[in-house]
């Protein structure tokens, strides 16, 4: 680590304004990544080394007044007057790379395009869609600073966002909090005793060139599958927007195109959009829940196996 260190240092000690450095080499079984390094202003460079195995987080600077403070780790000097840091990937250390690099930090998709969520923080850079990581609740925050870390290996090159599966919207708002961009509201079925049902049943609702029947059997089934989630649904939609952040919707239950048309008509009147809805069709044929969507509100879904 101390010898990859000397290697960015020499560089930068004799860096000509505005140039870039080279790669620092490796040195025994560690190694730097082709973009698991980066030049701080002129003065100052982080990198990663790993060894196949480990990762260690390390920082050079022209004096020790150009490292900052809060990093963590172990200092060492350096050939004329420069100063090195060897440090774990650890909590501190992903704040900190947070907070001065914003490539590092996670953000929340835009209003169009894909989402695609992701368990392993280093297939950041793998998909074509805007990757989240999901965490589960109760390692949110070592996901977070994985991504952090992977974000940086990768060179900073796209956006990324860091979610979780949330219960109710205080969970949501929680881990917005904690630093989550994007939430998966997935709640079990009940209440929603407030859907009225005499607007929805018995009824025929028209979607493109379809008509689907609604009856009062479809509206007591639709309301113990969607009932939950239309409950938390516009809180969590507040939270997401305070925190600038983005949420979707996961229903488990099998979907039926009239609990769909439910769910789509109360989500619009709580003006409570997901970003997208994931769900389980009841049969394969899915052109109609695409169409309620559609019309509905414009948010992408995406069907899931039970």
């Amino acid at each position: 680590m101390e010898t990859i260190a000397a290697s960015l240092w020499t560089q930068l000690g004799h860096l000509p304004a505005g140039a870039r450095m080279l790669p620092p080499s490796s040195s025994g079984p560690w190694r730097v990544p082709e973009r698991g390094w980066c030049l701080f202003g002129e003065k100052t460079a982080f990198f990663l080394a790993t060894d196949g195995i480990r990762r260690r987080f390390g920082a050079v600077a022209l004096r020790e007044k150009f490292l900052p403070g809060f990093f963590s780790g172990e200092k060492f000097s350096l050939p004329r007057g420069g100063v090195g840091l060897a440090g774990e990937c650890n909590a501190v250390n992903a704040a900190a790379l947070r907070r001065l690099l914003p490539g590092c930090a996670p953000s929340a998709p835009g209003a169009v395009g894909g989402v695609e969520l992701i368990s392993a923080p280093e297939a950041i850079g793998e998909t074509g869609s805007f990757p989240v990581v999901l965490a589960e609740r109760e390692n949110f925050g070592d996901v977070l600073d994985a991504a952090t870390f992977a974000a940086f290996e990768s060179g900073m090159k796209r956006p990324f966002g860091v979610g979780v599966r949330v219960r109710d919207a205080q969970e949501a708002e929680k881990f917005f909090r904690a630093g989550a961009t994007f939430a998966v509201l997935s709640v079990p079925g009940a209440p929603a005793d407030g859907l009225d049902r005499d607007e929805y049943a018995p009824r025929v609702f028209l979607t493109g060139n379809r008509a689907v029947a609604v009856s009062e059997k479809d509206f007591a089934q639709a309301r113990s599958v969607v009932g939950a989630a239309l409950d938390a649904a516009p809180e969590t939609a507040a939270a997401a927007a305070a925190h600038g952040a983005a949420w979707s919707l996961e229903i488990s239950a099998p979907l039926s195109e009239a609990a769909h048309w439910i769910l789509a008509r109360e989500l619009r009147k709580k003006a409570a959009t997901p970003r997208e809805l994931r769900f389980a069709p009841e049969g394969k044929e899915t052109s109609v829940h695409a169409e309620i969507a559609a019309c509905y509100g414009n948010y992408p879904i995406k069907t899931v196996l039970e």
